[in-house]
């Protein structure tokens, strides 16, 4: 009956959960498999992970590389396309389930841990815009090893955010799980190899000032943590530490020093977090790159001035969004007194400044998924400005600005998915930078089809496109039972096998011409032309 009578009381808020969350799914699974980003990194995980599943290899002690560097990350993301693998077959899209599922997950998390600080009906409204958010729905449709990074990194402060209030008391299902979120959290970006470690150390030290009595409630995390990471520990210990030696050369390289260097950095870091912060509300802005740095150091190369204009204006109010918002946090901080509350606000403050920090040296480079690990907090940022308008606006005039801004944040994401599906649905979604699974499928269904009864043929073609499509193409074709090699462009043909050209589309009355072939035929598959030749 009291199950029952909880449900009673809170029935509305249940609901409307529930439809968040169901507008979340549907937006994150729409056409999943055929509007599937499938490019050269994705296809060297399926075929690490199809020869797991077809137990031709054992499972891996080490995950993917992180960036640039021959530091291997942890391999848990692997386990985790393996276990989704075994679960649901073998198909190309399963190996992006956990990524789809983790991004799910984290809706309705990131609605409770709203509740440890903002009252209710604000918490929906930051859920419903977070489970709309073009960059959550972006990040939640391929295989990705940091995608599933706002799940693992929500559990660990909400699991954290437990064991701060109930210390000795918590229950051991949290701290199994703040072990958990922590051991994972590490193997899924380098990033968080150094955040979430570091964050930990200091409250593992806060709490052990307060209570030396918690280290036991402590190590049993840290070894949760060091048991899901069984894998790279294993390999280290084989290789003596190869792995990790890599991580400190990585780290060197990194490293930058003089004052020029200092305010370049600092410029860059600060305008970057500012950009992130208000393309992950809004979607406003490029999608990939981070542009607000380069328009003020180069304002002659926007020839458009009313373009140049908004833009200056988009940037004056993203600055003033995360300046203001992050200075409400620290007045929060001070001004609360409700010690659940005050350990929220503290834990975000912690989390936002090591962040800055670490992509302190890296932020002049650094593209916008680097900051898929801030996904969260922006919204946070939104419910601590909304908070401060409630006490400043009248009623009268405080419900008609909360309802335009989260109007204008929910169309702005509308109008970029909307944009967004219909490029991937005519075909104009793929380029050199992203394979689409389904118009690669469909390219290799046309190179098998042309190439019968033969069952191989050569793959090449100009600038990136022939680059970054090949491993693709490669895989699938190779699980058709059709072999697709690879040669230079400029290689002069010998053989009488079949050869596809690959160039961007071509338009009307565009045609193709290549010395040493004779063409067949021009296809068209979206933003690529094939060109079928044959051996002069």
């Amino acid at each position: 009956m009291n199950i029952r009578k909880k449900f009673r009381e809170r029935k509305w808020e249940w609901i409307t959960i529930f439809v968040i969350v169901a507008i979340g799914i549907f937006l994150r699974t729409y056409n999943f498999h055929t509007w599937l980003h499938f490019g050269s990194d994705q296809a060297r995980d399926a075929v690490l992970v199809e020869k797991v599943l077809n137990n031709t290899a054992s499972w891996p002690l080490l995950g993917a590389d992180a960036s640039n560097t021959h530091f291997k990350l942890g391999p848990i993301y692997y386990y985790f396309q393996i276990i989704s693998g075994e679960i649901f077959g073998s198909d190309v899209a399963i190996l992006a389930y956990p990524d789809l599922f983790f991004s799910i997950l984290a809706i309705p998390l990131f609605y409770f841990l709203l509740r440890k600080y903002f009252e209710k009906n604000l918490s929906l409204a930051l859920t419903g815009l977070y489970a709309i958010s073009f960059y959550t729905i972006e990040y939640s449709r391929f295989a990705w090893n940091p995608n599933p990074i706002p799940f693992f990194v929500m559990l660990y402060l909400y699991a954290m955010l437990k064991f701060l209030e109930h210390r000795e008391k918590t229950h051991s299902v949290w701290i199994v799980l703040l072990g958990i979120s922590l051991g994972v959290g590490i193997q899924l970006h380098t990033l968080l190899l150094l955040l979430l470690p570091v964050l930990s150390s200091l409250i593992f030290l806060f709490l052990l000032k307060k209570n030396w009595r918690m280290f036991g409630k402590i190590a049993i995390i840290v070894f949760v943590a060091l048991a899901f990471n069984f894998g790279q520990i294993k390999s280290e210990w084989e290789t003596g530490g190869a792995n990790a030696q890599r991580f400190l050369v990585a780290s060197t390289d990194r490293s930058q020093s003089g004052v020029n260097r200092f305010i370049q950095n600092l410029q860059a870091d600060s305008l970057s977090h500012s950009e992130a912060n208000i393309h992950i509300l809004s979607s406003l802005g490029d999608t990939g790159n981070f542009i607000f740095l380069k328009l003020l150091k180069y304002p002659e190369k926007t020839k458009n001035h009313l373009l140049y204009v908004v833009y200056v204006i988009g940037i004056a109010v993203s600055i003033l969004f995360s300046v203001v918002g992050y200075g409400l946090l620290l007045v929060r901080i001070r001004k609360e007194t409700i010690l659940r509350r005050k350990y929220f606000l503290v834990l975000i403050l912690f989390y936002s400044l090591l962040s800055f920090c670490i992509l302190f040296s890296v932020a002049r480079d650094a593209p916008l998924r680097y900051f898929i690990h801030t996904t969260f907090i922006p919204f946070i940022l939104l419910g601590l400005w909304i908070d401060w308008l409630r006490e400043k606006l009248a009623h009268k005039f405080f419900i008609p600005t909360v309802i335009f801004l989260f109007a204008f944040l929910f169309l702005a994401n509308a109008h970029t998915l909307i944009a967004q599906a219909h490029n991937l649905s005519t075909g104009t979604q793929g380029d050199s930078g992203f394979v689409v699974l389904g118009e690669a499928e469909r390219i290799v269904d046309y190179m098998i089809e042309k190439s019968f009864p033969e069952k191989e043929a050569i793959f090449f073609g100009g600038a990136q496109y022939a680059s970054t499509y090949y491993k693709s193409l490669k895989y699938l074709a190779e699980r058709k039972d059709f072999k697709l090699m690879y040669i230079e462009r400029k290689t002069i043909p010998t053989s009488e096998r079949h050869y596809f050209f690959m160039t961007k589309a071509l338009e009307a009355g565009d045609s193709f011409e290549t010395s040493h072939y004779v063409l067949i035929e021009s296809v068209n598959f979206g933003r690529m032309s094939l060109h079928q030749l044959k051996k002069q």
